[in-house]
Parts: C-alpha cells; structure tokens; sequence
C-alpha cells in the first residue's frame, strides 16, 4: 500500500499477517520492499515468536512466493518454503481462489490493518512502524471485542496459547536483507548516489536484486539474495556520482561453467551435438545452468551410448530443453532396451500334443452342403 513519508513523499509498503483461527489474534510485519520467500520464512518466525508457540496447521491464501502449482491436490512449493515447512513439521491448508470461508479471516485482518492502523499514519522508517504496529495490536488490534466472535482476542488467546506447540529455537534466516539493489546491465549497482562493481556475470538479463550490507566499519558488503554469498567488498564513498570498482570483477565468472558445460558434453557419444544441447538449455535457464548439468552428468553416467545417443535426439527433436526431460528421456530408452534384451533372451518352450491328445488331430470340422446356404440366403428356415 502507498503511504505519505514524514519529508512528504509517496512511499510503498508491503505488510503480511498472521491470525490465530480461535482467538482472532493477531500479527503483523511491515517492510519497505516486496517480499521474497525468505521474508515470509523470517515472518514466520518472528510471528511464532509473538505467539509464545506454533500450530499444528497454517492455512494459506495462495502466493507464489509460497506455491509453484496445486498439482490437483498434491501440492508443489517452492523449495525454500518445502524446506521450512519440514524443518518446522506444519501441516498446510491452501485456500482455493475465490473462496471466502477458508481464506475470509486473513482478509478481514488486512483490512483491518488498512483501515484501522495504516490509513492516516506518517512513515517514516520501517524499523519504526513496525514498533508502532506492535504497540497499536496491543493497544487496539488485539485488545477490542472482536465484530464477529464479540471476545476480546487477548483474553481468549491466554486459554488458545495453551495448546500451540512450543519452539524451541528459532530457525536463523541469515541471508535476509533490508536493502536491496538491481544489478545493473554493466555489473554495477547503485547506492546513494555512486555505483559500485559485482563481478562480471552477475548481471543474467533479469532483473537481478542483491542483498546490501553496510557495515560497523563503513564498509559495503554486497550478497547474493539466494545463496547468500559474498560477491562483493568496497569501501563506501561519502560523494557522490562515483565509480568504486575492484578490478578483480573483470575477470568473467561464467568461465567456470563454460568449462564444465564441456566437460559434460565430453561424456556424451557425440560431443558436438550435446555442446549445442546443453548450450540451449543454459540460453532457457541461465541462473541455474550449474544445477542443469549437474543433472545431466547424472543422467548420462554408467548408461550405454546408444541409448545416451537416443535421448539425445529425442529432446533435440521435440525441443526439450530441460535436464529432467533429459534424465526423463535417458531413463525411458534405458528400460526400453532392457525389456527388448529381456525378450529376445527369453526361451519360448512350444507345448506339444501328448500321446493322451492325439485323438484330438483326428477331429474334423462338420462340412455343409452349398445347397443349405443358399436356401438359407432365399430366406428359407433351416
């Protein structure tokens, strides 16, 4: 939602909620920049924190920060939250589109939020608001008569409370930022007014974001938002419109997968072709071309080359360019060829008549006079 900041200007915020179902009570956490799935893993978090413990189930409105497909039922998250979930050991409940009963409390909290907190409050950072949100669910959200239940959600929540599940330690999210930066097309990012370097390759054609740090020394620390790594070390400038560059960015670090790209098409049959194959499938999938070949080199160890070679032109055919349609089709021409062995090894044992059956080669069909068929077709009854 849009807010006014304390200098005047037009500010965005972003806000997630969490309620309990019985007590109606509530929490929530408000930042200056879209969520991404660590932010709603950290959200969790600090809301079980609030709530003294955590439930047995969660139910959800759908977000894509949190789900990939519904799969007619079997649900498919995205790996990080997956991975939460079974460290936490939740069950979820994902709410349908277009269906108020399941998904009606979470929304009524949103608006209440909106209306009630967020509509005529000044911003000015969002460590601040954030400690506003808190004191107005102590003071107000969580301490009026609920519309709906007419109990108050902090005095039903102190018997609620009582059968949450405890947490014993809080799982760290340690690459969450509060500042982020697009990584620019010549490898540059801005902050306050200079651009500082990341190493070349950083920049994948998307709109990139990475993780800022300033440190207790001064120092700008610059991070990858999904594995957490280091990409970069400056000083920070206190001028403006600089450059601040390490000369070690030059260097380009897509060499190191360029030469495992080839290292990998060097196990197939054919090199030449899986060069171009595997060369297609980094053009489709850029950010995750090392998890890509890793696959691939799987796929194709300890398998025989002519079936190696046949997947490989399945895919090429069809326009699969995809490891797992890969490994998918590696694995279907594998069993193919061990069924069609399994079959011609096979010994067909013929059963001949036994001397008890001979009478059997005497039998001979009753033959029928020509002249009872054609009375039968001039319509006589036999």
């Amino acid at each position: 939602m849009n807010k006014i900041s304390s200098k005047g200007h037009l500010v965005r915020l972003w806000f997630i909620t969490f309620v309990l179902s019985h007590s109606r009570y509530k929490f929530v956490l408000w930042q200056d920049r879209p969520f991404t799935t660590r932010d709603v893993i950290e959200a969790h978090e600090q809301a079980f924190a609030y709530f003294g413990g955590m439930p047995k189930e969660i139910v959800y409105d759908q977000d894509h920060l949190l789900l990939i497909s519904e799969n007619h039922g079997d649900l498919i998250l995205t790996h990080e939250f997956a991975k939460y979930v079974e460290q936490r050991q939740f069950r979820i409940y994902m709410c349908r589109k277009s269906d108020p009963e399941s998904k009606g409390r979470v929304e009524n909290v949103v608006k209440y939020v909106k209306r009630n907190f967020a509509k005529h409050r000044i911003f000015v950072n969002v460590d601040k608001l954030n400690e506003e949100s808190l004191a107005w669910l102590e003071r107000t959200g969580n301490a009026n008569v609920h519309h709906m239940t007419k109990k108050i959600p902090a005095e039903v929540f102190a018997i609620e409370k009582q059968h949450l599940r405890p947490v014993h330690q809080k799982i760290q999210t340690q690459f969450s930022f509060s500042i982020t930066r697009t990584v620019r097309k010549d490898n540059t990012i801005w902050y306050e007014g200079n651009r500082y370097s990341v190493p070349i390759g950083t920049y994948d054609g998307t709109d990139k974001e990475v993780g800022v740090r300033v440190g207790e020394d001064g120092k700008l620390f610059i991070y990858d938002l999904e594995s957490g790594e280091l990409l970069a070390e400056h000083e920070r400038s206190m001028c403006k419109g600089q450059l601040i560059q390490n000369h070690n960015h030059k260097r380009d670090r897509s060499k190191g997968i360029q030469e495992y790209l080839e290292h990998v098409a060097s196990l197939f049959p054919d090199p030449v072709k899986a060069q171009e194959f595997l060369l297609e499938i980094r053009a489709l999938k850029p950010r995750y071309i090392r998890d890509q070949l890793q696959l691939v080199e799987k796929a194709v160890t300890g398998v025989a080359p002519q079936e190696v070679n046949q997947a490989l032109a399945y895919c090429v055919k069809h326009r699969l360019f995809a490891a797992t349609d890969f490994a998918d089709a590696v694995n279907y021409f594998s069993k193919s060829q061990t069924q069609s062995t399994k079959t011609m090894n096979q010994k067909v044992e013929i059963q001949l008549l036994n001397d008890l059956d001979t009478q059997k080669i005497k039998t001979k069909p009753p033959l029928r006079d020509l002249d009872v068929y054609q009375r039968i077709l001039a319509g006589e009854k036999i």
